[in-house]
């Protein structure tokens, strides 16, 4: 993917998480993280179908990576453009679940069908696709919860919090275990026991979703991916910036190829490493003859 599979995870997580909270409380403030995510999923789309990988500091995609993040970008922005439908009452609320339904069901079978064919080839890609197709899951029905007066989804939306935090002891077995990534799997174990709290009435639906939400911040920080986190969330601005100063050059006579490519090598000189100058006698003679 453009970024570490695990960063969609976290990001999308830490939107809905917000977007829930709001809806709660039934606060216009709500759809400020859907937005944001449409906008940087959006920016991802055009970042990853344009080849513009320097922008992010990443390598060039294989056709594979490309079109995985392509796709699970347009899946989430999909199920973004639904909620913002209902939340602005574009679309009658069964008609939006109704079509919730069928798109999740789609993303389910094809997910589980390509799931088992990489897990024949012995590959770990799986767990990404699974990791996001539970946060579709999970958004959706508690969503629905939310808006409609549902009572026989207890225990439904804790299915897919057990599925992921299985999915992450493993991933951290088969890497080196250190401490964030057991406060990480705590953190998941907590998120389950929130549920089940929820399912059971020992906690309202407001002390749920502010603890789900503290939840996936300290989760956050305690990731290795604050600088992707983050790259994610100006993306937007900087794909925008580098649209505007592309077709004002394009107005200009000057094409677009070459506005990239002066673009990008400003960009690398800009974002270099500083050189670091040694007190040993080599370097000492480096630089006199620079001089």
């Amino acid at each position: 993917m453009l970024f570490d599979r695990f960063v969609f995870v976290l990001y999308i997580l830490f939107n809905y998480s917000w977007f829930l909270l709001g809806t709660v409380y039934d606060t216009p403030v709500r759809f400020v993280p859907i937005v944001g995510m449409c906008l940087s999923l959006m920016s991802i789309c055009a970042v990853t179908f344009f080849q513009l990988q320097r922008l992010v500091r990443r390598d060039w995609l294989s056709e594979s990576e490309r079109w995985t993040t392509l796709v699970w970008s347009v899946v989430h922005l999909v199920i973004c453009v639904l909620l913002l439908a209902d939340g602005f009452e574009w679309v009658n609320v069964l008609i939006i679940f109704v079509m919730a339904g069928l798109f999740i069901t789609v993303v389910i079978a094809t997910v589980a069908i390509c799931a088992c064919f990489v897990i024949i080839q012995d590959s770990t890609d799986w767990c990404a696709h699974v990791h996001l197709t539970c946060i579709c899951f999970w958004v959706l029905i508690q969503y629905m919860t939310l808006r409609l007066p549902i009572a026989d989804l207890q225990y439904v939306t804790t299915i897919p919090v057990v599925l992921m935090t299985l999915l992450r002891v493993v991933e951290h077995l088969e890497e080196k275990w250190s401490w964030p990534a057991v406060l990480e799997c705590v953190l998941f174990v907590v998120a389950i026991g929130l549920h089940v709290c929820l399912d059971t009435g020992l906690i309202a639906p407001p002390v749920f979703y502010w603890a789900t939400t503290a939840t996936v911040c300290i989760m956050i920080v305690l990731s290795h991916h604050l600088v992707e986190l983050l790259v994610v969330i100006v993306l937007p601005f900087a794909v925008v910036g580098l649209g505007c100063y592309v077709v004002l050059w394009r107005l200009r006579g000057i094409p677009t190829r070459n506005t990239l490519t002066d673009l990008m090598h400003l960009y690398d000189e800009m974002t270099a490493e500083e050189l670091v100058l040694t007190l040993d006698g080599s370097d000492d003679e480096d630089w006199e003859e620079r001089l």
